[in-house]
């Protein structure tokens, strides 16, 4: 199917100067970060990183937060604290540094305002302030980023296969050049990575899952299609692995036929990285990481697996895991669930690799999360 041209509104909206972004709309002002778990450490980093001050963050907020509690040398403190006093309420920007949808954060907003918190954001808004997930030199404002990849955009719009992911894709970039968290779709119809015909083909009989994390995935593939013929997870946190292991080893003869579990990450080549793993479920490889992973291409590891269907979100190094499963693509041409929310250029640099390997898949991109997260692109082949 020949791919609609983007709309004029597209392009215009990614020539323009950026809107003021989630950043901008902070400075200036006292803030309150309520959570107090790995996001609010994120949001704190991206925002003291991006010429927010330290001393203009008073605290942070949390409904579970015990007596004395500190987080980065501030204090936690529950939201109807009286150690909150009533002006800090009344002036301070509350950002919700949540993981979760919006509509859960808009519920916690509808609470601290009736606790006397005036101004309540989300931290969506400053997470789509940056063009790659959680890095705090990739803010977009005042780079040019988005114009001068206008061609790029354009041309990974054409790649997508129905017009429901071409309209998924033109409101992703809409979104982030309006700084709008309200702008981007999201998928209610099936489950992540499960999604029907025709964004499957081959199925999940030789499932490999890299970023296999607790066993999220594979308890929804059990869901989905029952016990699979073989499974091969990849994990590279050591707390996320010891979960996963014990997970398997109570289920695994309900799983699958054949489990391989391999504590290690996925790469363009065996090597030992760095790594940072305090970030649970988003640990990811980094130059400036607390220690060192193993890290394995699958065409080194998985010789005569065979996959059906391989599964990616390694949180950002999605295009080096898949250059180490070249072979296996080009030989299999097995299903492809591939996340590509960790940065904007995986939305045009993804489709275009594994389209020069497999010219035949057909592309489709489904959102299942607030703001632009949890963004999947599926690749098939066949009818």
């Amino acid at each position: 199917m020949k791919a609609k041209q983007p709309t004029n509104e597209m392009v215009a909206a990614l020539s323009q100067k950026p809107t003021e972004d989630g950043i901008t709309r902070l400075s200036g002002r006292p803030l309150l970060i309520y959570g107090a778990g790995n996001y609010g450490r994120i949001i704190h980093w991206l925002l003291t990183q991006n010429g927010i001050p330290s001393d203009s963050i008073r605290g942070f907020l949390d409904a579970a937060a015990t007596e004395g509690k500190m987080l980065l040398g501030l204090p936690v403190r529950r939201p109807e604290d009286p150690a909150v006093a009533e002006q800090l309420q009344k002036e301070a920007e509350v950002v919700i540094s949540i993981y979760c949808s919006l509509e859960e954060q808009n519920r916690i907003a509808d609470h601290l305002r009736r606790l006397g918190y005036r101004n309540v954001r989300s931290c969506y808004e400053t997470a789509i302030s940056f063009h790659t997930a959680n890095d705090p030199a990739t803010r977009i404002a005042g780079t040019g980023y988005l114009q001068a990849n206008v061609e790029n955009i354009v041309t990974g719009y054409e790649y997508w296969d129905d017009d429901l992911s071409r309209e998924t894709y033109l409101n992703h970039f809409l979104g982030y050049a309006r700084c709008d968290i309200n702008s981007f779709l999201f998928e209610t119809g099936h489950k992540q990575y499960f999604p029907p015909l025709p964004l499957r083909g081959k199925g999940h009989g030789r499932f490999i899952d890299c970023g296999a994390f607790d066993g999220d995935t594979v308890r929804d593939l059990h869901a989905d299609s029952g016990k699979v013929e073989s499974l091969a997870l990849f994990e590279p946190c050591e707390q996320n692995f010891d979960r996963l292991s014990c997970f398997v080893r109570k289920k695994e003869h309900h799983l699958a036929g054949q489990v391989y579990l391999y504590p290690c990450g996925v790469w363009n080549k065996t090597s030992q990285l760095r790594f940072n793993s305090e970030a649970a479920a988003a640990s990811s490889v980094t130059d400036s990481g607390d220690g060192f992973i193993q890290c394995v291409a699958l065409d080194d590891a998985l010789h005569g697996f065979g996959p059906t269907c391989i599964k990616m979100d390694v949180e950002g190094a999605e295009p080096m895991a898949l250059r180490g499963a070249e072979m296996m693509i080009r030989k299999h041409k097995p299903d492809l669930a591939i996340s590509v929310y960790h940065a904007l250029s995986h939305f045009w640099e993804l489709p275009t690799l594994v389209r020069q390997w497999v010219p035949e898949y057909r592309l489709y991109l489904r959102t299942y999360a607030a703001a632009g997260y949890e963004t999947v692109m599926y690749a098939v082949t066949g009818d």
